[in-house]
């Protein structure tokens, strides 16, 4: 399964692609940043010793529904590990967008392909977080059971602001993400859950806004 930031092998059998252990260090943007104008995404592929790389990264970017937007290739020089590549984010609406960050390395003889997942925010507009709502089922969850929560980021004039970003903090119990970016309904989405058997306090900051707290009550294991 791949995650945000979780780097994840892919095995292409056509072309005798084994598990890859190399890895990437992603210098710029960070996870989940909103992004303003031109941006720079800087890169530095580590591979194992024996490993060569044979394809500098390579920036697949994708809209909120998984349709291809862009695909950006990394340059470098020789004197210079990090690989690099612009982005003009002005081209694009605003919103929440997917970017898969790939690139291949050759150890004896089996051609390996390291993958790192992103979701980045994009905002060009003059619009603003104003109003922050946060909903979800106001009941008891059992033990374990994820209560969904719903944060709904609107502008001034009380318009969905997709590209927003958000964190999000408890207590006590899990969450299943600690910060998100706004789809084009201005929402984003996490799961809480706790087997304390005790009330758990969420914290919803939105860039820009003075935090939301909530109270979700579960039940004893």
């Amino acid at each position: 399964m791949r995650r945000i930031l979780t780097f994840t092998i892919v095995l292409f059998a056509a072309a005798a692609v084994a598990a890859a252990a190399a890895d990437l260090k992603l210098l710029s943007p960070v996870d989940r940043t909103v992004l303003r104008g031109t941006v720079e995404f800087k890169i530095r592929p580590a591979p194992e010793a024996g490993e060569r790389i044979v394809e500098n990264p390579v920036i697949a970017l994708q809209d909120e529904m998984g349709a291809p937007v862009e695909t950006l290739r990394t340059m470098r020089t020789p004197s210079d590990p990090v690989c690099s590549v612009s982005l003009d984010t002005r081209r694009f609406p605003d919103g929440r967008y997917h970017a898969a960050i790939t690139y291949r390395t050759l150890k004896n003889g089996a051609v390996m392909q390291t993958e790192e997942d992103l979701v980045l925010g994009i905002r060009n507009s003059t619009a603003r977080p104003a109003v922050l709502g946060v909903q979800f089922e106001d009941r008891v969850y059992r033990a374990y059971e994820s209560c969904v929560v719903v944060a709904k980021v609107t502008d001034a004039r009380r318009r969905p602001l997709p590209g927003a970003r958000a964190t999000f903090k408890v207590d006590r119990g899990e969450l299943d993400q600690a910060a998100g970016i706004a789809d084009s309904d201005g929402e984003i989405t996490v799961g809480v859950s706790s087997d304390q058997g005790a009330p758990v306090t969420l914290t919803v900051t939105p860039e820009g806004l003075p935090a939301v707290t909530k109270t979700i009550r579960f039940s004893q294991p």
